[in-house]
C-alpha cells in the first residue's frame, strides 16, 4: 500500500506540475529572481571592493605615510634624492611622490563654494606606472609620460575643459604646464587628474608671501614594503627639511600618518541587505520576491481547489492531495528561481561588458555574486510558496462559498501587520534607516484588498453594468486582491525609490552655494601674511569698481596667538559662537551690502551702542573675549537687534558691531582691515579687478565673487539601483496583467450563455480592470507619500520627482489597458458552422 500510495504521490505531483497556470507561476517567480539578481549584482559591480581600495592607496606597497611641504622649501631634484637617500638608508625598495590638490588651472572656476566640490589632483611621480600598475596608464592617442619639470599629462575630463589642451597656468601664472599626454585613472575615470614629471613642483619658485592668498602646500607621500616603519621613518625625517616650527615636529607628523595596507577595512556593502546606504539596500527586492510569490500561490488557487476536491471526492486522501500539491508548488518555485539567478547572473555579465564600463565612474569590481542574499530570498519564497499552497489546499471552499457573507473574516492578521509596521516606523524605529521607508511602504500597500473591496460595495450599486462587474470580482476577489497589491506596488517602490535619490540631489543643493552673494566682490586673504590693503587698492582702480566697505574683525593679531572676541550663545551658560563678528565704521556702509534686509532700527542700534546678531540665537548677546593664554572675560550685555540676513553673510559672520562700540567695550580689533566688501559690481568689473591683481603679481582668490555651484551628482550605482527595480516591477506587472486577460476571457462562456451581448461583456470587463488599476494606483500613491514621509528625515529638503512617478503610473495603466483591449478582442463567442 505505502508503495502504491508514493506512486499515485509521484504521479499526481508530475501531473500537477505540468498544469498552464504553475507554468505562469513558473514565468513570474523565474522573472522575480531574475531581476533580484541582475539588480544585485550590477549594483555591486559598480563599487569598490576592499582590495580595490588597497590597491588605490597602496598600490604595489603595503606601507605608507606622508608630511607636508610647502612651494620654495624643497630645491630641485629633491624627490628623487630623497627617495635613493631613504632607500640607501633602509636597504630596501622606498617610493616617493608629491601631491597637492591647490594646483586647479587659472582657467578653471574658482572654488568659492561652501559645500563639496570636486578636485584637481597634482600628482609628481616619476614612476607612477610602476608603482600604481593597474591604475594608472597613458591614453593610447600619442601621449607620452612627462619627463622634463612641467611637462604634466592630464585626464582626458580636464583635458577637454582647458581653451588651450597644449599648456595651462596654475598659481595665478606663475607656472605654465606643458601638456604631452593623456593619462587614464581606472579608479576615477572622470576626475580631474595632473600627473607632473620629476622636478616640477620643486622648480616652482616660491612667491612673495605678502601676495599669496594662502601657502601652496603639497604632501610628499612615502611607501614601502621590507623595512620596518621606524627605519623608513627615521630615514625620511633625516633628509627633509623640518617644519615650521607652529606646525610641530615632522618625525612625530610622519609616525602619526603612518597607515598599512592591512588597515584598508572592507565597507560592508556586502552585508545581507547591504549597508543601510542610499543605493546599498536591497529590501525593495526583498518586496518583489515576496509579491511574486504571492502572486504565484493566487494564480492557479481556484484550479487546486478544484483538484483537489475532485481528488476528495473519489476516495484520495485529503492529505497526499494536500502533500502532492505543496510539493509540486515548492519544486515549480525552486526551479523557477534557480533559472531565474541563472538568468540574472548571464544579463549581470552582458551588462558588465557592455553598459556598465561606460556609465561607471571607476573600473567595475570582479564578479561578486551575493549568494547569502539569493540564498535568503530562496527560502523567504520556498516557505511562502509551502504556507500559501498548503494553507489554500486545506480549504474545502468553493468559488461561491468565496462571497463576503460566506467567508470568515480572515483580514485581522493582514491590518494588524500594517498597524504595527506603521506604529513601528514612526515612533520606535531609526527613521535614519531607508529600510523604515520601505517597510511602511510595504505596510501601506497591504492595504490594497480593503480598499478594492470597499470599491466594489461602493461602485456595485449604481447600474445593472456595475452590479454585474461586481458580482464577478467578488467571485474572485482573493486573487485580484494580489492584483491590486501588485498595482500598488508597482507604484509605490518607484516614489520610494525615486525620491530618496530626487531628495538626496536637492538635499545636497541646499547645502552648496556661493560664498559671496551675486553683485558683490570681497577682497580678503586667508588668514595668512596676504597684504589685503594693497589688493584692494589695485581693485579700487579697476572702471567699474565702486568704493568699497572696509571691514575689521574681533582680533588682536596673527591667528595662531591672538585674543579673539565672540558672540555668547547662551549668557547663562557662557557658552559661545566662533562667527566672525564684522567691524565697521559707519552703520550707513551696510545698507548697500544688505540692501532691504535690515529693519528701519538698525542703524539707531548700532549708533547706541548694541549689535545686529546674525547667529539666531535667542537673547541679549555678550563678548566673551578668550586671550592667547586661554583666559576668558565677558562684557556686560549689549542692546541685541536679531536681524535674518541671507545665507552668505550668515555663514561668514556672526553679526555686526561699530568700531567705536567695540573699543569702548575694549574688544580686540585688527590693526587694519581684514576684508573690504564692494556691492552692486557687474561681473565685467568684477573682470577687470581679477586680470589687474593678476597682473599686479598677485593671486587672484584674493577677490572673491559670486560662483554658481555645479549640480549635484550622485553614485552611478543609484541610477542604475533604480532603472534595475522597475524594470523588475514593470515586468511583474505585465505577467499578472496577461494572467488577469486570461481570467477576463474566461466570464465570456458564462456570460454569453446568458445572452449577453459580447459588447456589454467588454464593458465589463473594462469596468474590472479600471477598477483595478485605479485602487492600486490610489493604494500605491499613498503608500509612496508614506513611504516619503518615513524618509524625509534623511534628507534637509524632499523632492518627489514627477517624470518616474508619472512613469511608473503610465506604465502601469498602460499595461493593464493593452492587457484588457487584447483580451476584448478575442470575446467574441465561435459560432457553430
Amino acid at each position: 500500500m505505502k508503495r502504491v500510495g508514493d506512486s499515485s504521490a509521484v504521479f499526481l505531483t508530475r501531473r500537477w506540475m505540468r498544469t498552464a497556470v504553475l507554468r505562469r507561476s513558473a514565468v513570474l517567480l523565474a522573472a522575480a529572481f531574475a531581476a533580484a539578481t541582475l539588480t544585485m549584482v550590477a549594483v555591486a559591480s559598480l563599487a569598490v571592493t576592499p582590495d580595490q581600495q588597497r590597491e588605490m592607496e597602496f598600490g604595489a606597497f603595503t606601507r605608507t605615510t606622508f608630511s607636508e611641504v610647502q612651494v620654495g622649501d624643497v630645491d630641485p631634484g629633491f624627490l628623487t634624492q630623497v627617495q635613493r637617500q631613504v632607500s640607501e638608508r633602509v636597504g630596501g625598495e622606498v617610493h616617493l611622490a608629491i601631491q597637492s590638490t591647490l594646483l586647479r588651472p587659472d582657467s578653471f572656476e574658482k572654488s568659492f563654494i561652501q559645500g563639496p566640490i570636486a578636485p584637481v589632483r597634482f600628482v609628481q611621480d616619476g614612476e607612477l606606472s610602476k608603482a600604481f600598475p593597474d591604475r594608472y596608464s597613458i591614453d593610447g592617442g600619442g601621449g607620452r609620460w612627462p619627463s622634463r619639470p612641467f611637462d604634466v599629462v592630464v585626464s582626458a575630463q580636464l583635458r577637454d575643459k582647458l581653451p588651450d589642451p597644449s599648456r595651462f597656468t596654475v598659481m595665478s601664472g606663475r607656472a605654465t604646464f606643458r601638456v604631452v599626454g593623456v593619462v587614464e585613472d581606472a579608479y576615477d575615470k572622470r576626475g580631474d587628474l595632473i600627473v607632473a614629471a620629476p622636478g616640477t613642483w620643486e622648480s616652482i619658485q616660491a612667491p612673495d608671501p605678502r601676495r599669496v592668498y594662502e601657502p601652496v602646500s603639497a604632501s610628499v607621500q612615502v611607501w614601502w614594503t621590507d623595512p620596518s616603519d621606524a627605519e623608513v621613518v627615521n630615514a625620511v625625517n633625516a633628509v627633509m627639511p623640518p617644519l615650521p616650527r607652529s606646525l610641530g615636529n615632522r618625525l612625530d607628523y610622519l609616525r602619526d600618518n603612518t597607515t598599512t595596507r592591512a588597515e584598508v577595512t572592507p565597507d560592508g556593502r556586502r552585508g545581507p541587505f547591504g549597508t543601510g546606504d542610499l543605493v546599498a539596500s536591497y529590501l525593495p527586492l526583498v518586496m518583489v520576491i515576496v509579491l511574486a510569490s504571492a502572486v504565484s500561490v493566487a494564480l492557479p488557487r481556484w484550479q487546486q481547489r478544484a483538484v483537489a476536491n475532485t481528488l476528495t471526492r473519489i476516495g484520495v486522501r485529503r492529505r497526499l492531495v494536500i502533500r502532492t500539491q505543496a510539493v509540486a508548488a515548492a519544486t515549480v518555485a525552486a526551479v523557477s528561481a534557480a533559472i531565474g539567478v541563472g538568468v540574472g547572473l548571464v544579463g549581470a555579465i552582458g551588462l558588465r561588458s557592455t553598459v556598465l564600463p561606460e556609465v561607471a565612474d571607476q573600473q567595475l569590481s570582479p564578479l561578486s555574486v551575493p549568494w547569502g542574499t539569493i540564498a535568503g530570498l530562496f527560502v523567504l519564497c520556498e516557505l511562502l510558496v509551502l504556507a500559501g499552497t498548503t494553507a489554500l489546499a486545506l480549504s474545502r471552499a468553493t468559488p461561491g462559498s468565496q462571497h463576503p457573507r460566506n467567508r470568515p473574516a480572515r483580514a485581522w492578521p493582514r491590518r494588524a501587520v500594517i498597524v504595527a509596521v506603521v506604529v513601528w516606523a514612526l515612533l520606535v524605529a531609526d527613521q535614519k534607516k531607508v529600510q523604515t521607508a520601505y517597510l511602511v511602504g510595504a505596510a501601506a500597500v497591504l492595504i490594497a484588498p480593503d480598499v478594492l473591496r470597499l470599491a466594489i460595495r461602493i461602485w456595485g450599486q449604481r447600474s445593472p453594468l456595475a452590479f454585474v462587474t461586481a458580482r464577478l470580482m467578488r467571485s474572485d476577489l482573493p486573487r485580484l486582491a494580489v492584483s491590486a497589491v501588485m498595482t500598488a506596488a508597482c507604484v509605490a517602490i518607484p516614489i520610494c525609490i525615486g525620491t530618496q535619490l530626487s531628495s538626496k540631489i536637492a538635499s545636497d543643493a541646499s547645502f552648496t552655494y556661493g560664498y559671496v552673494p551675486p553683485g558683490q566682490m570681497w577682497v580678503e586673504n586667508n588668514g595668512g601674511p596676504g597684504d589685503v590693503a594693497a589688493v584692494a587698492a589695485i581693485v579700487s582702480r579697476a572702471p567699474g569698481v565702486p568704493a568699497p566697505m572696509p571691514m575689521w574683525e574681533l582680533r588682536s593679531g596673527p591667528a595662531d596667538r591672538s585674543s579673539n572676541a565672540f558672540f555668547t550663545n547662551e549668557p547663562d551658560q557662557g557658552e559661545f559662537t566662533n562667527g566672525t563678528i564684522m567691524v565697521i565704521q559707519s552703520p550707513g556702509d551696510l545698507d548697500r551690502l544688505l540692501p532691504g534686509q535690515l529693519p528701519d532700527e538698525a542703524e539707531a542700534v548700532l549708533d547706541g551702542g548694541g549689535v545686529l546678531d546674525f547667529t539666531g540665537a535667542g537673547g541679549a548677546q555678550q563678548f566673551v573675549v578668550v586671550g592667547a593664554d586661554g583666559s576668558q572675560r565677558l562684557t556686560p550685555t549689549i542692546t541685541t537687534m536679531k536681524v535674518p540676513v541671507n545665507r552668505q553673510y550668515t555663514t561668514s559672520f556672526g553679526g555686526v558691531i561699530l568700531r567705536s562700540t567695540a573699543e569702548r567695550l575694549d574688544l580686540p580689533i585688527t590693526s587694519g582691515p581684514t576684508k573690504y566688501l564692494y556691492a552692486d559690481v557687474s561681473s565685467g568689473s568684477i573682470s577687470a579687478a581679477v586680470d589687474a591683481v593678476v597682473a599686479g603679481g598677485y593671486d587672484s582668490e584674493f577677490v572673491l565673487y559670486a560662483v554658481t555651484p555645479p549640480p549635484p551628482d550622485l553614485p552611478t550605482s543609484g541610477y542604475v539601483f533604480l532603472a534595475c527595480l522597475i524594470t523588475a516591477v514593470v515586468v511583474l506587472q505585465l505577467t499578472v496583467v496577461r494572467h488577469q486577460a486570461d481570467r477576463l476571457r474566461s466570464y465570456s462562456t458564462r456570460l454569453v450563455a446568458l445572452g449577453v451581448t459580447p459588447r456589454w461583456i467588454r464593458s465589463l470587463l473594462l469596468r474590472q480592470s479600471a477598477t483595478l488599476v485605479l485602487v492600486g494606483v490610489l493604494v500605491g500613491l499613498t503608500a509612496g507619500v508614506l513611504g516619503v514621509v518615513v524618509a524625509s528625515a534623511n534628507f534637509a529638503v524632499v523632492d518627489i520627482p514627477v517624470l518616474p512617478v508619472t512613469l511608473a503610473i503610465i506604465g502601469v495603466v498602460a499595461l493593464s489597458a493593452i492587457a484588457t483591449i487584447s483580451a476584448s478582442h478575442r470575446l467574441n463567442p465561435r459560432r457553430p458552422r
